[in-house]
């Protein structure tokens, strides 16, 4: 009774693994099918593998420029973003005065209003400032959007580092500044890269700003290069899943090297001290 128990337990979380890989498995696979095996064997490996899907996507369907361009827009808004927040973040673990909660919250009330609330207005005033096209704001409405959740981060982890570090700092002559890029940025490296991952992934995925305020061809990412595989008449499935596998390279990658430190950020700046 005890073995059928354990090789029911067995067959529950081989049958939960393969639904959680499928939605990985089925894009893989499929950017190597042309769209009739897509549709008659979603489940099956490719019977001939086309690689020159993976070629469609990045030459044809530019795709790979599309890439360069949310490299640079994510990129961006990381470096941007940890540069406000970690200095935010530093005033609020570090600092006494008599707003500071309220402003602590004001970045609390900031993770709750989704940013398809302020969508209309923003639509507004960056169409009559004639802003559109600039990857400048779209950092600047990435980093706006992020920010909340930085600071809320990197201001518990910030709060749980000895004092004792900086008053040594002090004694030795060290200055705000000094004791901020020498002893509290380096501490807080685990938090800075949870951040850091969180902030690039939600601006490669992002899909709403860069489609409401990206109007040019060419300074699209690729988010929004997706969509353009959609055609009037039909679409090349094969070149879209490869042009899908292609997008999540940089995000899985960066993760990956960074899990360690991303999952003890996580679990030291959940809390405020």
């Amino acid at each position: 009774m005890k073995r059928i128990y354990t090789l029911a337990i067995y067959i529950f979380f081989l049958c939960t693994t393969a639904i959680f890989l499928y939605p990985i498995y089925f894009p893989i696979a499929s950017s190597m099918k042309g769209n009739t095996e897509i549709f008659s064997s979603p489940f099956a490996l490719p019977t001939l593998f086309k690689f020159e899907n993976y070629l469609q996507a990045w030459q044809v369907a530019k795709i790979g420029l599309d890439f360069r361009n949310s490299m640079l827009l994510s990129t961006g808004t990381v470096v941007l973003c940890l540069l406000v927040s970690s200095m935010g973040a530093y005033i609020l673990s570090r600092f006494r005065f008599r707003i500071k909660s309220l402003i602590y919250v004001y970045f609390l009330i900031g993770m709750m209003i989704p940013i398809q609330s302020t969508i209309l207005p923003l639509t507004y005033i960056i169409g009559k400032l004639q802003w559109t096209d600039n990857y400048l704001v779209i950092v600047l409405l990435f980093v706006t959007t992020n920010l909340p959740i930085a600071i809320f981060i990197l201001t518990g982890f910030m709060s749980q580092i000895p004092t004792t570090l900086e008053e040594s700092g002090i004694m030795d002559g060290a200055g705000i500044l000094t004791i901020f890029s020498t002893i509290i940025i380096p501490l807080s490296t685990p938090a800075i890269a949870t951040v850091s991952i969180f902030v690039f992934l939600q601006s490669w995925n992002d899909l709403l700003i860069p489609l409401i305020f990206i109007h040019k061809p060419n300074l699209q990412s690729i988010s929004l290069g997706l969509l353009s595989f959609k055609g009037q008449y039909g679409t090349e499935y094969g070149a879209l899943m490869a042009a899908m596998v292609i997008s999540i390279v940089p995000p899985l990658a960066v993760y990956m090297a960074a899990q360690e430190k991303v999952q003890s950020g996580l679990t030291a700046g959940a809390v405020k001290g």
